[in-house]
């Protein structure tokens, strides 16, 4: 999720032109806050803006269909402040369905360093696909362990989460 006006752009940008983070996986999605094309660009030396790269092909952004405004409430813990953003985001996910064609899903923030090889290499070693793995990878100790920049899920965990996101929604 990309946030059109911000520095994240400027980093999806980036990683598109080197072909790192999400654009370094089998497929990727960018939703954003409003519909948008993501431009390849590099920074240069001397340059304030980034530069267009010729030869790879542009991104066109996902519309998601959630305000992402957070409004912080007094003690709350601010990743969980985002909670509705994604579960928007899970859920457009769901209505197209292209995630099931791929064994782990993956969210990465627009400022997270992710190197998709090292992901897919540690998946085979913990999680080979023919185990038809359900589980996702705790990246934390706070509350339930999924919280931060990289939250990476197997296709079947991601089925049940979405299966019992009703749940979710009042229980949260």
């Amino acid at each position: 999720v990309v946030r059109v006006n911000s520095y994240e752009l400027n980093n999806m940008r980036t990683a598109l032109a080197k072909g790192t983070s999400i654009f370094g996986c089998d497929e990727s999605v960018v939703f954003s806050d409003q519909e948008y094309t993501i431009i390849p660009g590099l920074p240069h030396p001397g340059l304030p803006d980034l530069q267009e790269v010729q030869g790879i092909a542009q991104v066109q952004t996902t519309l998601l269909r959630h305000d992402l405004t957070t409004h912080a409430k007094q003690g709350s813990l601010e990743g969980i402040l985002n909670t509705q953003i994604f579960m928007q985001a899970w859920a457009q996910l769901d209505e197209t369905g292209d995630f099931r064609a791929h064994d782990f899903v993956s969210k990465i923030d627009p400022d997270a360093v992710f190197l998709p090889g090292r992901l897919r290499d540690d998946l085979a070693k913990v999680a080979p696909v023919s185990s038809s793995p359900n589980l996702y990878l705790v990246n934390c100790k706070i509350s339930f362990g999924l919280f931060g920049a990289v939250e990476v899920f197997s296709r079947l965990a991601l089925e049940k989460y979405i299966a019992g996101e009703e749940r979710c929604k009042r229980e949260l």
